[in-house]
C-alpha cells in the first residue's frame, strides 16, 4: 500500500545536515521493508503555531509503499528520532497527487513526533 508521509525537521538543521535526515527516515522505511517512491523537500517554512519552541522548519513530503504490519513500526522509529522532534502527518492516498501536496496533507491523520 503506499503511503504519503509528511515530517518536519527543526531549523537547527542546515540544508546538508536536511539532506542526511531524509535518507536516514528513507532507510528507516526501507529498513522495514518498504520502498520510497518519491521524495520531496518543500523548503523551510514558519509555523502557524510554536512547537517545542520552534517557529520554523523544513517541511518534506514523500510517497512509500509499505506492508500495513510494519506501518506502526516506522511511526515508531519516526516517534524516537532525535532529528525529528515535529508534527508528522501520513496517509494513504488511492493516487499520486502532484498538485499541492500540503493541502492534501492537511487532509491526513495527525501523529505528533517525539
Amino acid at each position: 500500500m503506499i503511503y504519503e508521509i509528511m515530517y518536519i525537521v527543526p531549523a537547527r538543521y542546515s540544508e546538508t545536515e536536511v539532506e542526511g535526515v531524509m535518507q536516514a527516515v528513507q532507510g528507516y522505511i526501507e529498513k522495514h521493508g518498504g520502498k520510497v517512491e518519491k521524495a520531496e523537500n518543500l523548503g523551510r517554512m514558519k509555523f502557524a503555531y510554536t512547537i517545542k519552541k520552534n517557529t520554523h522548519g523544513t517541511y518534506v513530503l514523500l510517497y512509500a509503499e509499505i506492508a500495513g504490519e510494519a506501518v506502526a513500526k516506522i511511526d515508531l522509529e519516526l516517534r524516537s528520532a532525535s532529528s525529528l522532534d515535529c508534527e508528522a502527518r501520513r496517509r494513504n492516498p488511492d493516487v499520486y497527487m502532484e498538485n499541492d501536496p500540503v493541502s492534501i496533507a492537511n487532509h491526513s491523520r495527525r501523529k505528533t513526533c517525539v
